[in-house]
Order: C-alpha cells, then structure tokens, then sequence
C-alpha cells in the first residue's frame, strides 16, 4: 500500500529508528504492523450488506489499539529519560 513498506516509510517520514537511541521494535509490535500491511493491501472483497457491520468491528478494533497505545505511552511518560532518549545528533 505505502511502496516502500509501511516501516520503512515511517523511518523516512518519520526518523523512527534512524539513531535516536530507541531499540528495535517488540516481535508482537511487529506482528501487528505486518497483519495491518496484509489486510490494508487486500483487494476489496466485501459486499455492500457486511459494510455496516465491517465498519463497526474496524472502529472497534482501532479503539482498543488506541487504548493499548495510551498505556503503552503513559508507561513510557512515566519512565522517560531525557539524557536516555535525547538525540545527540546537530539539529
């Protein structure tokens, strides 16, 4: 869907993990970001009638990751370093 390949297109929009003292990515971090590649680059195959009913498992679906990321965030907030995370690099 994105050509290069949705994690390499946020590490050109982006700069994730382009020397900013972040490791690499959690296997179910990566499981997750590879199964959203496969379904956004299915073909259409739904019909008209299962729309409805598609639209609100999808939203139901981005809630809860929108949920997992404020924790996941708040956790992070809570032990951020900024000697640890900041970038050395010229601005």
């Amino acid at each position: 869907m994105w050509g290069l390949g949705f994690p390499l297109y946020c590490e050109r929009l982006f700069g994730y993990n382009l020397g900013m003292g972040f490791s690499a990515p959690s296997a179910p971090v990566v499981a997750l970001s590879e199964a959203i590649d496969a379904y956004c680059a299915r073909t259409e195959t739904g019909t008209d009638e299962a729309l409805p009913a598609d639209l609100m498992l999808l939203r139901a679906a981005i809630n809860r990751l929108e949920v997992d990321f404020s924790h996941h965030a708040a956790r992070f907030a809570a032990s951020y370093d900024e000697e640890l995370y900041l970038n050395p690099g010229a601005v």
